[in-house]
C-alpha cells in the first residue's frame, strides 16, 4: 500500500503518512531493564482484589489480602479458572469487569512490567516469567495511567484554588 495525501482525494485519512509531529510524539516504550524490586500491594489495588474475592466461593492466593502484600501477574488464562470459584449468585459478567479492573491497576502493571516479573498460578505458584511484549505491554498502560493520575490530581487540585477564590469573593462581596 503507498501512503497517499488525504488532500489530493487518492486515498483515504487512515492511509495518509504520519504527520511530523506525530512521530515526534511517537516514543517506543522498551521493557525495564532493573527491577524496581517487590511490588506491594497499594489501596487501590487491595481495593480491586477485594471486589473479586467477595464474588468467589473460597480466598485465592495469587490475590494480595492485606496493604503491603506482593501483586502477583496471574497466569495468561487463568480467569477462566477463578470463574469456576464463582459464588452461585456471582455474576461470570461482573467478575470479568473485576479481573481487568485489577489486572488495569496501576500496581498489577508495575509489577508486571518488571524484568523479573513471573505469572501465577490461583495458588499462588510461580510458573513462567512473563514474556518482554507483556512487559513493554504493562509498562506502557502503567505509565498512562500515572499520567490520568497525576491529571486527576492537578484538576483537583485547581478546582480546590477555583473553590477558594470563589469563596473569597463571595466573602468579599457580601455585604
Amino acid at each position: 500500500m503507498h501512503n497517499r495525501c488525504a488532500r489530493t482525494g487518492e486515498g483515504s485519512v487512515s492511509e495518509r503518512s504520519p504527520s511530523v509531529v506525530e512521530e515526534r510524539n511517537h516514543k517506543t516504550t522498551t521493557a525495564w531493564k532493573v527491577s524496581r524490586g517487590p511490588v506491594k500491594a497499594d489501596r487501590y489495588t487491595l481495593e480491586a482484589a477485594k471486589v473479586i474475592e467477595a464474588m468467589l466461593t473460597v480466598p485465592i492466593a495469587v490475590l494480595p489480602k492485606v496493604e503491603g502484600d506482593l501483586v502477583l501477574p496471574f497466569r495468561v488464562g487463568v480467569g477462566a479458572e477463578i470463574e469456576t470459584l464463582l459464588r452461585p449468585d456471582a455474576s461470570p459478567k461482573e467478575l470479568r469487569k473485576a479481573l481487568r479492573r485489577y489486572a488495569h491497576s496501576a500496581g498489577y502493571l508495575f509489577a508486571s512490567a518488571q524484568p523479573d516479573a513471573y505469572r501465577h498460578e490461583v495458588n499462588g505458584e510461580a510458573i513462567e516469567p512473563v514474556s518482554e511484549s507483556d512487559r513493554i505491554n504493562a509498562r506502557q498502560s502503567f505509565l498512562i495511567v500515572q499520567r490520568k493520575r497525576k491529571e486527576r490530581r492537578q484538576q483537583r487540585a485547581g478546582q480546590m484554588i477555583d473553590d477558594d477564590h470563589a469563596d473569597r469573593i463571595g466573602n468579599i462581596s457580601s455585604p
